[in-house]
């Protein structure tokens, strides 16, 4: 098995039935999902020893033949699938309560669309958006952003009563969680972002109205498509929603510090942290992102400003990144810019 850790391993010694020689076949160069799956214990397992199973019951109740995973997989399985007229369409396993909430809400505008689920076991048969290019392969970068503005605004709606998403107040409460683990500060992280970042979730919310947001919509959950049904002309649409409730500012955050320079595509043109200027290259997005939502720039600066620093915690806290690895983290290093490009943003909150 080498150093990786396969998707049969848990079958040394014993002949594997052909659902979980299925398995080891769509899990072929996915060792860190294998690995990530197996870190949660006894569930891990079971998931990855039931895996081909599921794919057969899926085939079977929804006349589908699951293809292959050209994506790199990252906390479900995710799958190319085809259906029995050829129509293609994308199969997920183990996705978010919140993910699926989020796509019933959005209901395919500015999103693909759910063809079939089964909430309980939280497996979704969904549209596969073709030729599906992320936004992150365009040369233009205000072009993308102002795509990018522009499909978010067509996803937000109001949040329903009774809702289960995650909400603001509740990602917020990361920050709690940080400073214990640094003894009551910040660790590698620069803690005037920290204290930035912690004053915009507790203070910028305040009387806006919660919108149902997708919550991960940056350049590589943004894709193209040009064969959806009755629509007569080429979408934008999102992918993998977090399914998020809370101020749509927060929104624009993922976008500022994306495509981070180690994405699918070589060089990633669009990363702002390789343009000849990348402090202009933020302030212009920060520009489009506010003319094209209506809002205030000191508004984007800020919400990109908090999910910046959240979006390094996260890593961290996921054991991701280590404190060296924290400090030249692309995100934290936009976040600076985002500090340093105007003098009042430390002040206004204040």
């Amino acid at each position: 098995m080498g150093a990786h850790p396969g998707p049969l391993d848990h079958l040394r010694g014993v002949s594997p039935s052909p659902a979980e020689r299925r398995a080891a076949e769509l899990l072929g160069g996915q060792d860190e999902f294998i690995r990530r799956r197996r870190s949660h214990g006894a569930e891990g397992e079971t998931f990855l020893r039931t895996l081909g199973a599921m794919v057969e019951q899926c085939e079977a109740r929804w006349g589908i033949r699951v293809v292959r995973t050209p994506w790199k997989l990252s906390r479900s399985f995710v799958a190319e699938a085809e259906r029995a007229d050829g129509t293609p369409c994308v199969l997920k396993l183990d996705a978010r309560a919140e993910e699926i909430e989020a796509l019933r809400v959005f209901d395919g505008r500015g999103s693909a669309r759910v063809l079939d689920l089964d909430a309980e076991r939280r497996w979704l048969l969904l549209e596969r958006l073709t030729p599906g290019t992320t936004l992150a392969s365009l040369a233009d970068d205000d072009e993308a952003t102002r795509i990018g503005a522009r499909v978010m605004r067509r996803l937000w709606r109001p949040v329903p009563a009774g809702h289960t998403l995650e909400t603001l107040e509740e990602r917020g409460r990361a920050f709690e969680r940080q400073r214990p683990v640094f003894g009551g500060g910040t660790g590698p992280f620069p803690e005037h972002l920290v204290v930035a970042a912690e004053r915009v979730f507790a203070e910028l919310p305040v009387g806006v109205e919660p919108m149902v947001l997708h919550g991960d919509a940056h350049h590589y959950n943004i894709l193209h498509d040009t064969i959806r049904e009755g629509c007569g002309r080429d979408e934008w649409l999102t992918i993998d929603p977090h399914g998020v409730a809370g101020d749509p500012g927060y929104e624009v955050g993922c976008f500022i510090y994306n495509p981070n320079g180690n994405g699918p595509i070589p060089g990633d043109a669009l990363s702002p942290l390789k343009a000849p200027d990348p402090k202009a290259r933020v302030a212009r997005r920060v520009a489009i992102l506010a003319e094209e939502l209506g809002w205030e720039r000191e508004r984007v600066r800020l919400w990109c400003l908090a999910q910046s620093v959240l979006s390094g915690w996260w890593h961290a806290e996921d054991g991701d990144a280590s404190d060296e690895e924290v400090a030249k983290m692309g995100c934290l290093a936009v976040a600076q810019l985002l500090y340093d490009m105007a003098p009042s943003l430390a002040h206004a909150l204040r």
